[in-house]
């Protein structure tokens, strides 16, 4: 079963390398969706919810270590 991955990053080149390098090498990688910036990420994950997340530092307005804590504070369920 694959793993469904959302890959965000704000360089169209990084995006497409990763995609290209997951969908070449990693047969067990399902990229679901892409986002251009921290915003856009944080909606995407919240609409497709991707078993993982993979992003870059992402841009000024939403960073990553931010998308990263607002999407857990609103998806993480501790067990």
């Amino acid at each position: 079963m694959p793993i469904t991955t959302l890959i965000a990053d704000d360089h169209t080149l990084v995006r497409e390398g990763l995609v290209f390098a997951a969908r070449a090498k990693h047969a067990n990688i399902d990229v679901v969706g892409l986002a251009a910036n921290g915003r856009e990420a944080l909606r995407e994950a919240l609409r497709l919810r991707p078993e993982v997340v993979l992003h870059g530092h992402l841009d000024a307005e939403l960073n990553g270590i931010d998308a990263t804590r607002q999407l857990l504070d609103r998806i993480w369920q501790p067990r």
